[in-house]
């Protein structure tokens, strides 16, 4: 019997027919994927001479019009698109969509809420075109006949979802009243439906709070947390606002919510640090310790941890400070007393304690300079509002030079205004004998030795700057001389800057003047100055 099976031969290909093989396999795959707008356009129209009723060929064509913005042509298809499709009496709605898109994309928006109307006249329940209606819409106004339809057509639910949309988007892009609008439409859409939405008020909120009305923020914060209790974005944001005016009480109800739903290290903390802030240390220390158990690694658990874990050594200092305020008799005394409890928290790191001390200190003592120094660097150390007393540094800076603070409220003027420049403290320094100028003339005391105190704060807050030839410096120094001529000093710096300024005749009279108050050699070398410069060419 023979063999049947013949053994096939399959010839080989030579490389060069491969090649051109898969470059024309990837030339077809590129020309499939491809989906540049113009491409789409030209396959658009090669379908459409064959089937002129195909709609997704109308949609393809009129799309990549518009993307290549080629808007007389785009709007010519839509009508070609239109009048075929009436003459098989169908409608399609999607043309509106397109024309909608079309009228927006040359910035008729007008024209464009009326297309999405007319969609919706077959869809009315279609939230995303809704949402797309109002969020392309730059004047809200403009669509205020279209958010009665809404009204009408959508449940609570839906209506909600809309305006949500769109009052996200206009705080997103800063636009605060055309949210406000929103915020506006929704709530009266939500009375005609006789509903209710907690993120009405919580975007509400949000506004409010932009727009730096606080109480308004809280009041609308809480509305919405009566019908969202465990929204933890919310309480967040309660806890902050009333953190930020100091509200402690209703921040620690606030605080104590959030940790039944996040109970973490850095929340811990925060209501420690208002347990802190109440003087409620043992509590302080329980949620200090409960901090460290969840997240020794926190930064809030590091910071606070090492100071109650010592609490055993420095609260009775502590307990034998609040007993020595409580006793103190007199503005000075109790301010004294303040401000030793005031060091104590400086030196723990509790400065929000440390800053309330410092404040009822300068509320019992309003002349006292360690009380506005310790407020302004604590403001500073808690990243607050800038400190209006142009003290610089902050409060571990300070307490590194305590001792030299603690004579400052006893000494004279003219002493304190030296002191506070030799610490650091030339800003402050001349702010602080700006003030007391302003309270001396307010009192009716005579003004003169509080000028001449503020000019030489001013002086020397230059020469601590190395400005020595700065216009402000000589007109200081010069009106300085004029209230008290007697100073050697004054005159020979005065004669210095006016030879820097090149003012020869000036400050060889200056020089004159210090060497007959007294000045000797360095009026002389001055008066050499003046002479050499003069002889120079």
């Amino acid at each position: 019997m023979k063999d049947t099976h013949r053994a096939v031969r399959v010839p080989h290909l030579h490389p060069a027919c491969l090649f051109l093989f898969f470059s024309q396999a990837c030339c077809l795959f590129a020309e499939e994927v491809r989906q540049e707008p113009a491409y789409i356009a030209e396959v658009s129209d090669r379908r459409l001479l064959v089937d002129a009723f195909d709609s997704d060929a109308w949609e393809a064509l009129v799309s990549s019009r518009t993307e290549l913005k080629d808007y007389v042509r785009a709007r010519e298809a839509l009508q070609i698109w239109r009048r075929n499709m009436a003459k098989k009496g169908r409608k399609i709605p999607k043309i509106e969509l397109l024309e909608a898109v079309l009228e927006n994309a040359q910035g008729n928006h007008s024209a464009a809420i009326n297309a999405r109307l007319r969609f919706l006249e077959h869809e009315a329940k279609n939230v995303q075109v809704w949402t797309e209606l109002f969020s392309q819409t730059t004047n809200l106004r403009e669509a205020a006949g279209a958010s009665e339809i809404a009204v009408k057509v959508l449940s609570a639910k839906q209506l909600s979802s809309v305006w949500n949309a769109v009052v996200e988007l206009g705080i997103k892009r800063s636009d605060l009243p055309y949210a406000g609008t929103a915020l506006e439409f929704w709530r009266r859409g939500l009375l005609k439906l006789k509903a209710d939405s907690p993120q009405l008020d919580h975007l509400q909120g949000d506004v409010d709070w932009i727009e730096e009305r606080p109480w308004e923020a809280v009041q609308a914060w809480n509305r919405s947390l009566q019908g969202d209790s465990k929204n933890a974005l919310l309480l967040e944001k309660l806890f902050r606002a009333h953190d930020n005016m100091g509200s402690v009480s209703e921040a620690m109800e606030v605080i104590t919510r959030l940790i039944k739903i996040k109970e973490t290290a850095p929340n811990y903390c925060r209501r420690a640090n208002l347990y802190i802030l109440k003087r409620e240390w043992k509590d302080a220390r329980s949620d200090v310790l409960k901090a460290n158990k969840i997240d020794a690694a926190s930064d809030a658990a590091k910071r606070l941890y090492p100071v109650f874990e010592g609490f055993e050594s420095w609260y009775p200092s502590l307990r034998s400070l609040d007993d020595r305020v409580q006793k103190a008799q007199g503005p000075g005394a109790i301010a004294a007393a303040l401000l030793e409890r005031t060091r104590l928290f400086v030196y723990l790191g509790l400065y929000s304690a440390a800053y309330d001390d410092a404040a009822e200190a300068l509320k019992v003592n309003p002349s006292s300079v360690v009380a506005m120094l310790w407020l302004g660097a604590c403001s500073n150390q808690e990243g607050r509002a800038p400190s209006s007393s142009g003290v610089q540094g902050n409060a571990e800076a300070l307490f590194k030079q305590a001792e030299a603070l603690r004579s400052l409220d006893d000494l004279p003027l003219p002493q304190k205004v030296q002191r506070l420049i030799d610490l650091g403290q030339a800003q402050f320094a001349r702010e602080f004998a700006r003030q007391s100028e302003k309270n001396a003339q307010a009192e009716g005391k005579p003004g003169r030795e509080m000028v001449a105190v503020l000019l030489e704060s001013d002086v020397k807050m230059y020469e601590a700057a190395h400005r020595t030839t700065d216009v402000r410096f000589g007109k200081a120094l010069e009106r300085l001389v004029e209230l008290e001529p007697d100073r050697a000093d004054l005159w020979i710096s005065l004669g210095k800057h006016q030879l820097a300024q090149g003012q020869l005749d000036q400050a060889l009279e200056s020089a004159v003047k210090a060497e007959a108050k007294g000045a000797g050699d360095r009026a002389r070398l001055l008066i050499k100055a003046v002479g050499e410069r003069r002889i120079l060419p």
